[in-house]
C-alpha cells in the first residue's frame, strides 16, 4: 500500500542519513587524530616552537605551555585514535 511504501522510504532515508552522519563523524575523528599526532611530534622536547600571537608578533612557546599542549594532544589521541 501507499502508506507502507511511504513509511519504508522514510526508514531508508533515515538509515542513509544516519550512515552519512556516522561516516562524517569518523572522518572528523581520523582528521583530529592525525593532527594531534603531528602536533605531538612537533612539540617534542628539545625543539624550539614558535607561534604568532593575536598582534602578529612571533614568540616562542615556554615549557609550561608546551606541556599543556602535549597533554591536550594526548587527550585527543586517546579519544579519537581508536
Amino acid at each position: 500500500t501507499r502508506r507502507s511504501s511511504d513509511l519504508a522510504e522514510a526508514e531508508r532515508k533515515a538509515e542513509a542519513d544516519a550512515k552519512a552522519k556516522a561516516a562524517a563523524e569518523a572522518k572528523a575523528r581520523a582528521d583530529n587524530c592525525a593532527r594531534a599526532r603531528l602536533n605531538k611530534v612537533q612539540l617534542a622536547p628539545g625543539q624550539l616552537v614558535a607561534h604568532t600571537n593575536a598582534k602578529g608578533e612571533r614568540s616562542y612557546m615556554d615549557d609550561a605551555t608546551r606541556e599543556a599542549e602535549l597533554r591536550r594532544a594526548d587527550d585527543i589521541i586517546a579519544a579519537d585514535c581508536q
